[in-house]
């Protein structure tokens, strides 16, 4: 599942570093991202977009449920963790049966999760 990733406010040069406006609200090292497909729903509609925060790499073999933004093959992904890290990968679900079950991304030092703290912006679905 692809994701839309907006960072607000100022920009670093830094990767690592992000800082997003909420209103007057400033929050560093978070970042909004935007879900581009259906692989989380009926929990999570198309276009849900949610405020992540960044997880420290030294806070990763503690990474246990939750909603995660993930850079994975080449894709921003978000999707739910439910197993615990195993050392150079994370198992990643969708809600959406139909989009697969499960797959399994390689993480590495360099790169990012972001935890999922916020529904910022959600579509009303059909009733």
């Amino acid at each position: 599942m692809k994701a839309n990733l907006e960072t607000l406010g100022n920009k670093s040069k830094k990767r690592r570093s992000a800082k997003i406006k909420l209103g007057t609200f400033y929050f560093d090292n978070q970042i909004i991202v935007e879900l581009s497909d259906n692989s989380m729903e009926p929990n999570y509609l198309e276009g849900t977009k949610f405020r992540c925060e960044e997880v420290p790499y030294s806070s990763w073999s503690s990474i246990y449920g939750g909603i995660y933004a993930i850079k994975c093959f080449n894709a921003l992904v978000v999707k739910r963790f439910k197993n615990k890290h195993k050392k150079g990968m994370i198992r990643l679900h969708s809600d959406n049966p139909a989009s697969g079950a499960h797959k399994e991304c390689p993480i590495r030092a360099k790169s990012n999760i972001w935890k999922a703290v916020r529904v910022v912006d959600a579509p009303v679905g059909n009733n």
